[in-house]
Parts: C-alpha cells; structure tokens; sequence
C-alpha cells in the first residue's frame, strides 16, 4: 500500500517536471540526482553513533554478524532540484508537493533570499522503492 502511494524512482523526473509545469513564475535552476541508498544502511548509519557511546559485548563465537547489503530490499532515490521565483510561488510549490495523492520525503531545504524579490531554493526530493534500479540526470 505505501508503495503504491509513492512516486516511482523510474517516474521521477517526469513527476517533477509536471509539478514543476503547473507551478507558474518558477524557473528550474538545477537538477540534480543523488545516489542510491539502501533504507538499511541509512538506519545502520544512524544508529552507529548511539551504539558507539554504549559498550557492547563481544561477538559470541561463531555467531555472524549483519550485513547491511544482505538486508538491503528497500531504497531510497533522492534528487536536489533548485528553484527560482518569488517567495508566494515557491511556498505554493511546496504546498502542492506536499498534499499531491503520490508521495515524495523531502529532507533538505535550503533558501537564498539576497537578490529578493527572486529567492532561489534548493530542495532535496525522496522516493522510497523495492527497486535499486534509479534514473540518472
């Protein structure tokens, strides 16, 4: 079910440029797609420093450890995409990402605003999905 609300990786560029149509006085800057990363490993990277400032025991012997890549079923495609318009048009843009019936995540947002009225923002835009497979820009 959560799948089926996603935007697929594979539909990304063609989503975002569609948003991006029906978004009037926004100008695309840049885009740009990041790597591919397993859910697992991104979990993994987040717990490591929590589990670093607890001491561990060892490792029974024998026993194996984890392997993230072994785990790996679930990824995440991100891309950054940098807009130019006025403040109004880029909260409106953020507005429709957010209540559209297919879902993204989006984690960064960074906004430059010293020649306003035109602000640039530059947004990082996820996609969850079963595929590591992932279109290049």
């Amino acid at each position: 079910l959560l799948q089926q609300s996603l935007v697929p990786a594979q539909e990304m560029s063609q989503w975002l440029g569609g948003l991006l149509q029906a978004q009037r006085g926004l100008q695309l800057m840049g885009l740009k797609s990041l790597p591919v990363a397993s859910v697992s490993d991104l979990v993994a990277a987040k717990a490591a420093p929590q589990a670093a400032a607890q001491p561990t025991a060892a490792p029974a012997e024998g026993a194996s450890q984890p392997r993230a890549a072994q785990d790996a079923w679930l990824y995440r495609h991100g891309v950054e995409i940098t807009l130019r318009g006025n403040y109004h048009d880029l909260v409106a843009y953020l507005h429709t990402l957010e209540h559209l019936p297919r879902r993204v995540y989006w984690g960064e947002l960074r906004v430059n605003a010293q020649d306003s009225p035109a602000v640039v923002m530059t947004l990082t835009v996820y996609t969850i999905s079963l595929e590591k497979a992932w279109w290049v820009i």
